[in-house]
């Protein structure tokens, strides 16, 4: 089982404004200059940005030299409106905002009255100019309509540039934290990374993975290469932001069921090639997310204030995996090695320990058989209980040759 909760608002704002030692800023800021139709810059000018999702707005002012900051913007969508005695209110619309932007968006205002506005609506610019880091976002949408092999987020990480995948897994489910730590970003070594989970480290001491958010708590995904902020640290690779969502004014479910059977499914490839017959498997993932303001009738209405969040993903997974061993053939339980090869297709010589020679070689069994009464008795009992090959196996030396279905029971 997978549970996230989550509580934001307009007091969690006011929290985060004082920094935390043991954190980085994973939200946006938004910075400009503020000028008149003759481009002196224009102090004191009242500076809003308003949240659209939550109406939660933060509010900032140019200083002398007209330049301001809005800190601490959660991802989303925002409007921004600058006002200033003697010219006309400016709005801008249709500013969209990711994880850890730094949007830049200057105002030039034009004289008039306050009560008459002038109103921008064009997108912004995906260019950004406050930062050198180099990086890739995975929106929500991506994360809502891609479809994961085991709804595991980071998977959707290995499409972005410079991310390497590194090992062979058939599953990355939220359980797999091998598989969801084992990549390689900026051709840094894998486990080399920071994740940080809504600013907070999310990797243990050996750099693997700690916690995997569920799919529908995860606002958006960021995946950056280089060129980062002081501020970040304990990487030798990349580093990889998971920013989950805060809710909203408005009330907000859903419910899933993720299906996988063995009668919609093929049989294992491995397991085919040893002629094994499909076995049972059944992957069944579901769960159900809630979010909407904080209300307690008569007592707290939380609407453009306060905001809750509650994720819920449960997981039953019956799997037969696949496996492969290598056992010895029949004739070689019996001391006949007449057809042990090395890997090349060479003979293998198997040589008699009492024939010792002056210069410290020894005599080579005969036809690479050796004689029944050298079998050693209780080896030849144990060998009774070793299943015999039931594949060829690979190259001349008969390695893996016996595949096998390895099934076992997951849930959470």
């Amino acid at each position: 089982m997978r549970l996230a909760f989550r509580i934001s608002g307009a007091l969690a704002l006011l929290a985060a404004a004082v920094p935390a030692a043991y954190s980085q800023e994973v939200r946006a800021s938004i910075t400009g200059l503020v000028t008149d139709p003759s481009g002196a810059p224009v102090a004191a000018a009242n500076v809003r940005v308003t949240n659209l999702a939550s109406n939660v707005a933060v509010a900032a002012a140019s200083n002398e030299t007209g330049n301001y900051v809005t800190p601490f913007l959660p991802p989303g969508r925002y409007e921004l409106t600058v006002e200033a005695g003697g010219f006309k209110k400016f709005l801008r619309q249709n500013i969209v905002l990711e994880s850890q932007d730094k949007a830049r968006v200057d105002v030039q205002l034009e004289v008039g009255e306050l009560t008459q506005s002038v109103t921008v609506n064009e997108s912004m610019s995906l260019l950004q100019t406050e930062t050198a880091n180099r990086s890739q976002i995975i929106s929500n949408e991506l994360i809502r309509e891609v479809p994961t092999q085991g709804r595991n987020p980071f998977q959707i990480a290995w499409v972005a540039p410079g991310v390497v995948k590194s090992g062979s897994w058939r599953y990355l489910r939220s359980l797999d934290i091998g598989g969801t730590s084992g990549i390689s970003i900026n051709g840094g070594r894998e486990k080399q990374n920071e994740v940080l989970l809504d600013g907070i480290s999310d990797v243990q001491a050996d750099r693997t993975v700690m916690s995997v958010p569920t799919m529908d708590s995860v606002q958006e995904f960021k995946v950056q290469t280089n060129t980062y902020d002081a501020q970040y640290g304990r990487t030798g690779g990349g580093i990889i932001t998971i920013v989950t969502k805060g809710g909203g004014n408005a009330f907000h479910g859903t419910a899933f069921e993720y299906l996988q059977a063995d009668n919609l499914n093929a049989n294992q490839w491995e397991l085919n090639r040893g002629n094994i017959k499909r076995p049972g498997m059944a992957i069944n993932t579901f769960g159900a997310q809630a979010s909407g303001p904080v209300l307690i009738p008569k007592v707290f209405n939380g609407k453009n204030r306060l905001f809750w969040m509650l994720s819920y993903e449960g997981l039953r997974h019956r799997t037969a995996d696949p496996d492969v061993k290598t056992f010895p053939l029949m004739e070689w339980r019996g001391g006949d090695f007449s057809t042990l090869l090395n890997a090349q297709g060479q003979r293998v010589a198997i040589y008699d320990p009492l024939t010792v020679r002056p210069d410290g070689t020894r005599q080579p069994f005969a036809g690479n058989v050796l004689p029944a009464n050298r079998l050693n008795p209780v080896a030849l009992n144990a060998m009774k209980y070793y299943p015999a090959p039931s594949a060829p196996g690979d190259g001349p030396a008969h390695v893996n040759n016996f595949p096998y279905p390895s099934i076992w029971f997951a849930g959470m």
